[in-house]
């Protein structure tokens, strides 16, 4: 019988599922845009066909589509994209530790979804009595699937080696000037997809947590609510497969970070599952 032990140590053929193409079954390659590879598999056509940073086609509908995320579809851009001295940024290098797939599957489809937010997740940074909880489109927003980052090979996992040239960008056109209204924070989940009938994670899988409000007093008690970045990912019994492999946040002013590692032109994430950094563009 083919196992694993034998697999790494023989060509096997399997014949399976692609995963790699758009709704009509066109392959999806990377597109060099604006200096960095873009992935855009949720796309009609399955390939990006525009420029990076906010383009890329979007479906009008989910048209049956299981992978579909109709609420991810219903979000639209923050008003100042592109204004308030903006800036990009991207994911430098990564290593990626474990699999979350079968053998069978071999390589991980390392993806991401992510939504820009106001410091307190409210409609255009207000106070709770005046607005209500707002998140806004990113350059992640997508499909259940989310957007690839890259394949990760078995060896590359196996043998712990980092990729320093991953050079995917996160967000382009980020207003960063006025805080107070702005989209500073970039929120983000990173996880292995797996196409439909794998299961939709809810929560508390996909749970993204709402931000106190420090800046608006006497507002400076309340928090916004828990929102989601549902993706798609298959659950084995005793597997971490469906749990994500990071959640966090990017926030474009220094002055509000936490540490260094939020920062996007200096994020660094190192977990037991994944390690990569950001750098601005």
């Amino acid at each position: 019988m083919v196992n694993e032990e034998y697999a790494n140590e023989n060509e096997v053929w399997i014949i399976s599922i692609n995963e790699s193409v758009g709704n009509e079954g066109n392959f999806c390659p990377p597109e060099n845009i604006n200096g960095v590879n873009q992935y855009c598999p949720e796309s009609l056509n399955g390939c990006c066909g525009t420029g990076g940073g906010g383009g890329g086609d979007t479906p009008s509908g989910c048209n049956g589509d299981p992978d579909c995320d109709s609420t991810a579809l219903s979000i639209a851009w923050h008003p100042d994209m592109n204004l308030h001295y903006p800036v990009n940024c991207k994911i430098d290098q990564m290593l990626v530790k474990d699999y979350k797939e079968s053998w069978l599957s071999g390589a991980s489809e390392v993806s991401i979804k992510a939504s820009l937010n106001c410091h307190n997740n409210l409609e255009m940074g207000r106070h709770r009595s005046i607005a209500g909880n707002m998140q806004y489109k990113s350059d992640q927003t997508s499909n259940y699937l989310g957007r690839l980052i890259r394949k990760f090979k078995r060896k590359e996992i196996r043998h712990q080696t980092i990729i320093y040239n991953v050079s995917y960008s996160l967000q382009t056109r980020w207003p960063v000037q006025y805080y107070q209204s702005d989209p500073i924070w970039f929120d983000y989940l990173i996880f292995e997809r797996d196409a439909w009938p794998a299961a939709r994670n809810l929560s508390p899988y996909d749970n993204m947590y709402g931000r106190q409000d420090l800046l608006n007093a006497p507002f400076s008690n309340e928090f916004s609510p828990i929102w989601h970045l549902t993706y798609r990912s298959n659950n084995k019994n005793n597997t971490t497969w469906r749990f994500p492999y990071a959640t966090g946040s990017l926030c474009s002013n220094i002055n509000l970070v936490g540490n260094q590692n939020q920062y996007y032109a200096t994020g660094y994430v190192n977990n037991s599952e994944i390690s990569f950094n950001t750098i601005g563009y």
